[in-house]
């Protein structure tokens, strides 16, 4: 029997799996586009081409994250047979400032239960969890748990607009979409995994030429939430056409200005890229975005103790 192979190479992708892989198509195929996309925003389609920005002056960049944890699965119970489930979950975050040396600027931590049913909130010897009324009416723990990921996005917003008030900053590089974030000033989202394919075929090969400090051409994302974008190409040892290629996108902004900003980010992302021997996603999660990650965890504290001081609390 014939059979037909088609070309191209396997090859292993250099994230460790224990964080997924940084090309993860989401629910549309891979010929459809999730929305609306303009591509002839900075150059026409039949212009694109690889992008390196010009040379800058190093200037000071914010980086803002957070981080969650479930603490504990909750259940709301009756004498008459009813029950709710719930959880008790602590979220952290917080922003690095970077001018030579990086500096943790500010970090905030905040507990919360989520329960369909109002409860008083839960005071502990080691912490205190605040109730907060999910938006679901369902009995849906994989509901709460995406609510949870909306507790976190808000105090990343809460951060995020605290550093933004700060004239001295060139930059701020959001670890995620630019969603809810658009108000923050010089605000770029920096997106490490594609869960969509953007580009039409027309255009899409440009992503496989960058090199190293490249970027592509702007584009324009409608739908909800308008946006433009670009793909940027970290350091790295290149394994495939998308090995090390992140996504920014920033608010819908005067063409000059937004030029000005994907420029930035491309002149000054670089630098950050992280080491495959000191990242498991490398070099997409960068430096500064993997220290503070790990103080964040460290402030959401100790997660035995945690557990045991709601099961005394509870009991």
């Amino acid at each position: 029997m014939n059979t037909t192979r088609p070309s191209g190479r396997l090859c292993v992708e250099a994230w460790s799996p224990d964080y997924g892989a940084p090309l993860e198509d989401g629910g549309a195929g891979a010929s459809e586009e999730p929305t609306e996309v303009d591509v002839d925003i900075e150059l026409p389609a039949a212009s694109w081409r690889p992008l390196r920005p010009p040379t800058m002056e190093r200037a000071t960049v914010a980086f803002v994250d957070g981080v969650r944890r479930i603490d504990a699965s909750l259940l709301w119970s009756t004498d008459d047979g009813l029950y709710h489930p719930g959880l008790a979950a602590s979220v952290a975050a917080g922003v690095v400032t970077c001018n030579g040396r990086a500096e943790i600027s500010r970090l905030e931590v905040d507990r919360v239960v989520l329960l369909p049913v109002e409860v008083p909130s839960v005071q502990t010897r080691h912490g205190a969890w605040r109730y907060r009324p999910p938006q679901t009416v369902r009995d849906d723990p994989g509901q709460l748990s995406i609510e949870l990921q909306q507790v976190m996005a808000d105090l990343e917003v809460a951060v995020a607009d605290g550093a933004g008030r700060d004239d001295e900053l060139a930059m701020v590089v959001i670890d995620g979409p630019i969603r809810r974030r658009e108000q923050v000033r010089n605000a770029v989202g920096h997106i490490k995994t594609h869960h969509h394919r953007y580009l039409p075929p027309s255009v899409a090969g440009v992503v496989g030429e960058l090199d190293a400090g490249e970027r592509t051409p702007l584009f324009a994302i409608g739908g909800p939430f308008p946006r433009l974008s670009w793909y940027l190409r970290l350091p790295c040892t290149r394994e495939h056409a998308w090995s090390g290629v992140v996504r920014n996108e920033i608010a819908v902004l005067p063409l000059s200005e937004a030029i000005a900003l994907a420029d930035r980010a491309a002149a000054t992302l670089p630098r950050f890229a992280s080491r495959p021997s000191r990242d498991p996603r490398a070099p997409q999660n960068l430096t500064p975005v993997g220290g503070l990650e790990s103080r964040l965890r460290h402030r959401l504290g100790d997660a035995t103790l945690l557990y045991r001081a709601l099961r005394t609390a509870l009991a």
